[in-house]
């Protein structure tokens, strides 16, 4: 158990300025004074946002190798994930060692999900797996942790037939010694480079254990009104993917359901709402897909939607064979909205049970798969 909460939840794509949150001073029962401060200099992103295809004034298709590389998220349909990562280095090992892999990829099972999305490392810069490639650029081992989660829940998922996704985020607000070492704030060549060295390594460690990338922090000013932007895109994307070519990536643009980047094999789909319905499997030649969260805010325990609103929504998307993932809590506290109290719960490190008895009830609502399996593909 962890004595003081070290842990917050950030949203994802919604705070596109920087952002300043506040870590709870008392144990993690009581999660009261937990908050999450958004900081807007921007504002949100509005219709006039445009794809990558409406920018390059590209008509995108469906290629084959697409159509085989995303069948198994058409074909599965549902997926959870959660926001499991430290607030300060110092709690880095602690937080790592609280997070039960064993009970989590129960849960899942038990959910009928079929992938999960682990937060690799979130844009404060602190990691839930070693890598030397980022402790020698910082100079240091202090924001990575010697357990390593994802290969730990890929084996225990792996058993149940379950994929892993992979979190990532190529924002930047770390402390100034990571932020300087790791090539400076906004983006540049040298940054980015850095960038795709760390995740190079975590795809060649894991290879096609990993199923899927999801990499937010894409969408803030500093990369979306960049010139450079599909050219580093490119370079993140191909570093994800040297372990595992047929691992799919997606770049989150912030609330906006499109095709972001060329780079991008599926919707990011950041919503937080029901909202968001495909008008069919395909969106400018990516895999539709839609992610929210089932409590009131991202990692919160609690369910804000009925069953029957749920289902009902799982069946229009499902039916036009777009694919969803449900945020769940792990972080100990129930809230509503990003400012809202934070009320303890004792789901540490594990899942909410009432999250994962709303999915089993809606399952009855997924839409039957009707397309053929694609043949001719390459493993």
């Amino acid at each position: 158990m962890i004595e003081k909460s070290n842990i917050s939840i950030m949203t994802e794509g919604e705070e596109l300025g920087s952002k300043r949150y506040a870590i709870c001073e008392k144990s993690v029962r009581s999660w009261r004074g937990l908050a999450v401060i958004l900081i807007f200099y921007f504002g949100l992103f509005t219709a006039a946002d445009l794809s990558w295809a409406e920018q390059a004034n590209v008509q995108t298709s469906v290629n084959h190798s697409v159509l085989c590389k995303t069948d198994w998220m058409y074909r599965g349909k549902i997926g959870l994930s959660t926001h499991y990562f430290p607030l300060k280095k110092e709690s880095v090992e602690e937080v790592a060692n609280t997070f039960q892999v064993q009970k989590v990829a129960n849960q899942v099972e038990e959910s009928g999900a079929s992938w999960f999305i682990f937060t690799l490392q979130h844009q404060n810069w602190m990691m839930m797996a070693p890598n030397e490639t980022f402790d020698t650029i910082v100079g240091n081992s202090d924001y990575t942790p010697s357990r390593d989660i994802p290969l730990e829940l890929y084996k225990a998922l792996g058993k149940k037939n379950i994929k892993l996704i992979l979190y990532v985020n190529i924002f930047m607000t770390a402390n100034s010694m990571v932020k300087d070492t790791m090539g400076g704030w906004p983006p540049n060549d040298a940054l980015i480079n850095n960038i795709a060295a760390v995740y190079r390594e975590y795809s060649l460690r894991y290879g096609n254990k990993v199923a899927a990338w999801w990499v937010d922090g894409a969408g803030v000013p500093q990369y979306k009104k960049s010139l450079n932007r599909e050219r580093w895109f490119t370079m993140i994307a191909n570093a994800l993917r040297v372990g595992n070519p047929n691992a799919l990536v997606a770049f989150n643009p912030g609330q906006v359901s499109n095709r972001y980047t060329l780079n991008s094999d599926f919707i990011a789909g950041e919503s937080k709402n029901l909202r968001s319905i495909p008008n069919n499997r395909w969106l400018d030649g990516a895999q539709w897909h839609s992610w929210t969260y089932l409590g009131g805010f991202w990692s919160s325990g609690g369910v804000r939607f009925s069953n029957q609103e749920l289902g009902e929504y799982i069946a229009q998307v499902t039916s036009k064979g777009g694919a969803l993932t449900f945020d769940v809590g792990t972080l100990g506290f129930n809230r509503e909205g990003s400012a809202g109290p934070s009320v303890p719960t004792p789901y540490v490190g594990y899942i909410d049970p009432a999250q994962i008895e709303q999915i089993k009830a809606i399952r009855k609502y997924l839409y039957p798969v009707t397309s053929p399996v694609p043949t001719n593909c390459k493993n």
